[in-house]
């Protein structure tokens, strides 16, 4: 084995990097860094001064505060919850006190209680590898700003789950939703179920990014201005979608803009929803009294004559119950352009704004959409309930 000295760099055995290694209260702290022996060892001085000035600071405790400072203080108040629900995992099981007490033997430990914990509970693994990806990126991130080295953050490696049954919105629950929901629900649904939107971008859309005689609309990001809060789309991928479906159009139509709000989707109390979480919360709200109007028309013969017709074999005499799934409706846009022999699998991904992989083009879509936003009509009609 080489000599291994603190105030230089040294090759392990096996290893083409250079490594270094400073003490610092009795704890050999180790970390590589390139094949260059010169630029290794410049790094290495800088990485050692580093570590020495910053001697007792880098602690578990220090380094929770800098993160919900530093790494989380544009987050969304659901993401600081689960960064902070992960935080308190890590302090009940493993107790850290530095950051190098995050050892491949106690993330090992920290996952196999995690996983102990869920089964107990009777919990599928999704919260577990949630859990763990958080503090990952925790790690990662300390070691990017070189508050820590060589955390095997590989270890906390996600368990298999078991894959949901797929839900899909057939048209006959969409029709429900077209006949009884509040315009700015049935706008939300229509422009996840007919034009393929995430559940964020819907609530993100200002009134500007409509236009009306084009019968398009754009997802870009906002900055932060008078009423707007800045924003911006899952991996910054800019993309046009069409509201050219009959259904959508008729429903964006019926929309009351607000006067006061840019926002072109806005709550009864005429404010932006503000987050997705929100969306979901009046969306539950918003589908419990729609099963009170579809429980109320089922004791109207005409009515319930009129469901017998739209459910078919499907009609019981029990008022069936719409469930808010929001996911569900991204999915329901794209099985119904699936079952159709003339739309192609890329065009689907196209409109549902999956960028290829070996193109790195921001406006892919801006420029492609003229045609592709045809294919919309491919989309199984909705039935009326009369």
């Amino acid at each position: 084995m080489a000599k291994r000295y603190l105030g230089s760099v040294y090759k392990r055995k096996g290893s083409p990097y250079y490594w270094g290694q400073v003490v610092i209260s009795g704890r050999r702290i180790q970390r590589s860094f390139t094949r260059n022996k010169a630029s290794s060892l410049e790094e290495f001085r800088k990485w050692r001064i580093v570590m020495k000035d910053n001697k007792g600071s880098k602690g578990w405790e220090w380094y929770k505060k800098w993160f919900i400072s530093t790494f989380l203080l544009d987050k969304k108040t659901n993401t600081k919850y689960r960064y902070l629900k992960s935080i308190s995992r890590v302090d009940e099981i493993l107790k850290p006190k530095e950051l190098q007490d995050f050892t491949p033997e106690n993330l090992a430990k920290f996952r196999a209680e995690l996983r102990d914990d869920a089964i107990r509970r009777k919990k599928q693994m999704n919260g577990v590898n949630k859990c763990m990806m958080n503090i990952k990126t925790m790690l990662t991130t300390a070691m990017d700003n070189n508050f820590a080295h060589d955390i095997k953050v590989k270890v906390l490696k996600n368990f298999p789950i078991d894959p949901k049954p797929l839900k899909i919105y057939p048209v006959w629950e969409l029709a429900i939703i077209n006949h009884y929901a509040a315009p700015v629900y049935k706008a939300a649904i229509m422009l996840m179920a007919r034009a393929g939107l995430r559940p964020e971008e819907p609530i993100n859309l200002l009134k500007t990014d409509i236009d009306w005689i084009d019968k398009s609309g754009k997802i870009q990001p906002h900055d932060a201005g008078k009423g707007i809060k800045a924003w911006s789309p899952k991996k910054k991928v800019l993309r046009n979608f069409t509201i050219e479906d009959k259904f959508l159009y008729k429903a964006m139509k019926e929309l009351p803009l607000s006067n006061k709000s840019p926002y072109l989707l806005n709550t009864k109390y005429d404010e932006p929803f503000g987050s997705t979480g929100a969306l979901y919360h009046d969306w539950q709200d918003e589908c419990n009294r729609i099963n009170d109007l579809v429980a109320r028309d089922y004791k109207i013969p005409e009515r319930k004559k009129a469901f017998k017709k739209l459910l078919g074999e499907r009609f019981t005499d029990k008022p069936y119950k719409l469930q808010g799934d929001l996911k569900s409706l991204r999915k329901t846009f794209s099985t119904q352009l699936e079952e159709c022999e003339y739309v192609k699998e890329a065009d689907i991904r196209f409109l549902l704004g999956h960028r290829p992989k070996t193109i790195a083009d921001a406006h892919y879509f801006v420029k492609r959409f003229e045609q592709k936003r045809h294919l919309v009509k491919y989309l199984q009609d909705i039935p009326l309930i009369v």
